[in-house]
């Protein structure tokens, strides 16, 4: 049974699993949790959206469809998380950087890590720059993360495909899109040029770009040759049909044609009386 859509927030306490950015989580309320998520960490405090599943064999299960993470506050919650992400940091050094800064202590650790070196008896300064390296990459992954949703929500990208962007680029993902979202397609498995389409849209990409038009008149093709069995199609209804799907003039298309076939992705015989694909 699947009960409606709600919110949760607890603690990662552990992670059973997380491959392909899909992570099956314990939080320390005891219940699990599963989704994409593409860099967990334990100790981390997450504001999750979704629903509460009853599985058979692994009971209530916490299926999220999006999150949001915050530096837990508590100050056992901030030792355990120093403790567990810097392995090097044990019980009494964790206590030290409580006592000392209290809530702040990760703010305090990743700005200024030379004054924590200094003030913390027990903490180099190479410790202290690790713990600082640290708490700007997760806050560097939790921006990525945000920059992704504010590009990608609205759209029909799953988070399986935003997951496997994340894995291919990194932290470059926002910029690629931006710079061309129709990559997206030989890219990433399941996104095809409507998909694409929708997330131009939603970047502002232009309506007439080349990639747009090369795209366009790609997916036309693929689906003439396996849909319905050609490998060569009149580039009248190649143009017409792109005209349609791309609401752009032949004038205006004609170009990305050519130049499709100068990089040799398709071959234009009789002078554009017949297209023959290559896919």
């Amino acid at each position: 049974m699947v009960n409606t859509s709600s919110t949760l927030t607890s603690i990662l306490d552990a992670i059973r699993f997380h491959k392909a950015n899909f992570l099956i989580g314990k939080l320390d309320s005891g219940i699990s949790v599963k989704g994409h998520m593409f860099a967990p960490q334990i100790g981390m405090e997450y504001e999750f959206h979704g629903r509460m599943e009853r599985h058979p064999r692994f009971g209530e299960t916490f299926v999220f469809a999006d999150y949001k993470a915050s530096y837990p506050k508590d100050a056992t919650a901030i030792r355990a998380y120093l403790m567990e992400n810097c392995k090097w940091i044990g019980p009494e050094i964790s206590k030290r950087l409580v006592n000392a800064y209290g809530q702040e202590t990760l703010a305090i650790c990743k700005v200024d890590p030379e004054r924590v070196a200094r003030e913390t008896s027990g903490l180099t300064s190479k410790r202290a720059l690790e713990i600082a390296a640290m708490l700007r990459n997760n806050e560097a992954n939790e921006e990525l993360q945000l920059r992704l949703t504010e590009i990608l929500h609205g759209t029909r990208v799953s988070r399986r495909a935003t997951a496997r962007m994340v894995e291919l680029w990194g932290h470059e993902v926002p910029d690629r899109i931006r710079a061309n979202p129709y990559e997206l397609i030989e890219a990433i498995e399941g996104i095809g040029f409507v998909t694409a389409d929708d997330v131009a849209r939603k970047v502002g990409y232009q309506h007439d770009g080349l990639p747009r038009m090369q795209a366009g008149l790609v997916h036309l093709l693929k689906d003439l040759a396996f849909a319905q069995g050609h490998t060569a199609v009149p580039a009248a209804l190649l143009l017409e049909e792109a005209g349609k799907l791309l609401d752009l003039s032949r004038a205006a298309i004609e170009p990305a044609l050519k130049v499709l076939a100068d990089n040799r992705l398709i071959v234009i015989q009789d002078d554009l009386r017949a297209i023959a694909s290559k896919f």
